[in-house]
């Protein structure tokens, strides 16, 4: 998984995995996960952890990739709102099945939030340079007038570029 925030130092992580019950799929559930030695503080075997390197922007941020191989977990760290494991089997606790709509139900709504802020951040930031660029008077051959630095014709076109397409956002 990528871009899991505090993952260089979290000692537990919260996976979603396919649920394997005697030799059986049973899809995605939420599962409380060690990675780390709790005395040690040394990742686990089948752990990995690794920075995200640098970013356009929040590099402050501790992002980190963490990637489980041949990685098992005990029966206890299964969420179990949907379901648990009883005698080396699966049994549903609810009418409703465990769908990743729901486990990722959160997540989206977060992304989607980010998302947003970041369209209206944009149009924000384009209003700013265009009204600046509208002010912003450029050289000119003495005797012709000034043009302003969003009459230049391809800053012009980056303008319209950018607000056609900010448009459809």
């Amino acid at each position: 998984k990528n871009w899991i925030s505090q993952g260089l130092t979290a000692t537990h992580c919260v996976v979603i995995a396919n649920l394997c019950v005697g030799g059986k799929f049973f899809g995605p559930h939420g599962f409380v996960v060690q990675m780390r030695d709790m005395d040690s503080g040394e990742l686990l075997d089948g752990v990995t952890v690794e920075d995200m390197g640098t970013k356009t922007t929040a590099n402050d941020l501790d992002n980190a990739r963490v990637r489980f191989e041949k990685f098992h977990v005990p029966k206890s760290a299964l969420l179990s709102r949907f379901a648990e494991i009883r005698e080396n089997k699966y049994v549903q606790t609810t009418d409703q099945r465990m769908r990743i709509e729901i486990l990722g139900q959160r997540l989206l709504t977060g992304r989607l939030a980010i998302a947003q802020a970041s369209v209206i951040f944009a149009g924000r930031l384009f209003e700013i340079t265009k009204a600046y660029a509208d002010k912003k008077k450029c050289w000119a051959p003495k005797g012709t007038p000034q043009p302003s630095l969003s009459e230049i014709p391809h800053i012009a076109a980056i303008f319209s570029e950018a607000e056609d397409q900010l448009g459809v956002l």
